[in-house]
């Protein structure tokens, strides 16, 4: 079934569920949902055959839902769920938000401390890379997409220079925001 359980899609357009169902005299396939607030049936495919792969399409706003197929036959009036009943699954289409990014540094020490506020409910990663400025070129990075906490870290610089920080901010659903900064370390002689 798709979407999978715990799935995260970055467009709400012409959102695919699938559903395969097996056994014997089968008849109609429904595909229940929140979709519009209260868990009820949404669609209906009539005429459905066993082990065929049956899709409905949906238009979701932001947010999170829960979904399932459900399954009646030619031979009853039960309706028979699918195995792994209830699915869970958050259609965010928005980019992560990058409030600020401060770098502080301390004259005569070679130690900086970069903070970044953020807002994104859905983070799944916040990477940094360190750059040395070179007149208007950038030297090889000294870190390339290191992971910290997305709020702050600490670092430990070997050079006095001008630094160019990016940060990568990457949500559940692979909406993405990148910022930058330059900086500058300094020795404290005058």
């Amino acid at each position: 079934n798709y979407p999978t359980n715990n799935s995260y899609l970055k467009n709400g357009t012409n959102v695919n569920f699938n559903c395969s169902v097996f056994g014997n005299a089968l008849d109609s396939l429904f595909l229940y949902g929140t979709f519009n607030g209260t868990y009820s049936r949404n669609k209906t495919l009539n005429g459905i055959t066993s082990g065929v792969l049956n899709s409905f399409k949906l238009n979701l706003s932001e947010g999170v839902y829960n979904w399932t197929c459900v399954t009646n036959t030619t031979l009853s009036t039960d309706y028979y769920y699918s195995n792994n009943r209830n699915f869970s699954m958050t259609i965010d289409s928005i980019n992560p938000v990058i409030n600020s990014l401060s770098v502080t540094t301390t004259t005569g020490s070679q130690t900086f401390v970069f903070t970044s506020n953020i807002t994104e409910i859905n983070i799944y990663s916040c990477n940094f890379t360190l750059y040395k400025a070179n007149g208007l070129d950038f030297d090889s990075p000294t870190y390339t997409n290191k992971s910290y906490n997305c709020i702050n870290e600490s670092v430990i610089e070997s050079a006095v220079a001008t630094y160019n920080l990016s940060i990568l901010v990457v949500d559940k659903a692979g909406n993405s925001k990148y910022s930058s900064t330059l900086f500058t370390i300094s020795s404290g002689n005058n």
